[in-house]
């Protein structure tokens, strides 16, 4: 059985099931049968999820103007961080051309003690 035809069995037994008539009709002023009743609900329900979509396809949109702003401005930030990434390096390679503070000691420390023994070494003979 189609979903279509299901769908229409269920309205009319529905509506012999409710009011003990096949037409359905509420009531005999002018009333709407159950069938146009779920079928405005439908189209109703339909109609406020698209407007719900489209609202939301507009808060996410952007337009042109504000997209070339936020652009160059990520464009620029990305600049920055690359020169400073730059001075980092320049930095680092520096550093590692210099000797440490302690290094600088040790090696002092040794050159003395290797003068004073060179001293002492030549009034030993």
């Amino acid at each position: 059985m189609s979903p279509a035809r299901d769908y229409e069995s269920r309205i009319a037994s529905l509506e012999k099931a409710l009011y003990g008539n096949p037409s359905g009709v509420l009531s005999q002023s002018g009333g709407v049968t159950l069938r146009e009743f779920i079928e405005e609900k439908i189209a109703s329900v339909e109609k406020a999820v698209t407007l719900a979509v489209l609202n939301e396809q507009a808060s996410r949109f952007v337009d042109k103007g504000t997209f070339r702003k936020e652009i160059d401005d990520t464009c620029a930030d990305i600049k920055d961080v690359c020169d400073r990434l730059k001075v980092l390096e320049e930095s680092k390679a520096e550093l590692k051309g210099k000797a440490s503070q302690s290094q600088t000691y040790i090696a002092l420390f040794f050159g003395g003690a290797a003068f004073i023994m060179g001293i002492i070494g030549l009034f030993v003979k």
